[in-house]
C-alpha cells in the first residue's frame, strides 16, 4: 500500500484548495455581478433580491433546549449569510453611486436650460444658431497652435437676428471655451448661450 503524504504535503494541498476555493467565489461574484449589471436596471436587481435578502437575515429560531452546538451551528450560519447580503448591498450601493456619476455627464446639467421670456416676447420665435464652422470656425498651424477666426459680420449679423427672434447660440464644446467666444460676439448681451453642459450624451456623440 501507498504510504499517506506526510502533513505539510497535506496542509500545503488544503491550503490550495482554499485559495482555489476562495478565488472561483471571487471570480463567480464578478462574473454574477456584471451579468447582472447588463441584464437588469439597478431596481430591478433590487427588487429581485429583496426577498432573499429578508430570508437571509431573519434570525434562525433555536429552542430553549437545543444543545450548545445547535446554538452554534444556528449562529454561524446566520454569521455565514450575512457575508452574501453584504456583497449584494456593497453592489447596489457602489452601482447607484455610478449610475449618478454617469448621469451627471450623460444628461443636461438641468431640465430647463434657459430662463424664461418676457411676458412681451412670448409670442416671438428661437433662432439656434451653432457656434462652431457656422459663427466661428477653428484653426491649427503647428507654429502659432489653435486659433480662433469669426465669419465677417457676424456681430452684426447676430444683433439684427436678436431684433426678431430669441437668439441661443449652441455648441457642444465646453463652457469655458463658449461662453468666452460668445461674450466677445455679442458684446450687448442679448445673446443666450448654450454649451456641453446642455447636451445629452449617447453613443459617443452630444446632442442639443
Amino acid at each position: 500500500a501507498a504510504a499517506p503524504p506526510p502533513p505539510a504535503a497535506r496542509k500545503g494541498w488544503v491550503r490550495g484548495l482554499l485559495k482555489f476555493g476562495v478565488f472561483a467565489a471571487f471570480a463567480g461574484a464578478i462574473g454574477g455581478a456584471g451579468y447582472a449589471t447588463h441584464a437588469y436596471s439597478l431596481s430591478e436587481v433590487d427588487k429581485k433580491t429583496l426577498e432573499f435578502r429578508k430570508e437571509m437575515t431573519t434570525p434562525i429560531p433555536v429552542a430553549e433546549d437545543a444543545s450548545e452546538f445547535e446554538k452554534f451551528r444556528a449562529r454561524a450560519y446566520e454569521t455565514a449569510m450575512k457575508v452574501p447580503v453584504a456583497a449584494i448591498e456593497l453592489y447596489l450601493e457602489i452601482r447607484a453611486r455610478i449610475e449618478d456619476h454617469v448621469v451627471g455627464f450623460t444628461e443636461p446639467a438641468s431640465d430647463k436650460l434657459l430662463p424664461d421670456l418676457h411676458p412681451d416676447d412670448q409670442n416671438i420665435f428661437t433662432l439656434v444658431v451653432d457656434l462652431t464652422d457656422t459663427l466661428v470656425c477653428n484653426d491649427w498651424q503647428r507654429e502659432r497652435g489653435w486659433k480662433t477666426f469669426k465669419r465677417p459680420g457676424v456681430e452684426a449679423f447676430l444683433q439684427h437676428m436678436a431684433t426678431m427672434y430669441e437668439v441661443v447660440v449652441y455648441s457642444d464644446q465646453v463652457q469655458m471655451y463658449v461662453d468666452p467666444v460668445v461674450e466677445r460676439l455679442d458684446s450687448t448681451g442679448q445673446i443666450r448661450k448654450l454649451s456641453r453642459p446642455a447636451t445629452k450624451y449617447q453613443d459617443g456623440k452630444h446632442y442639443r
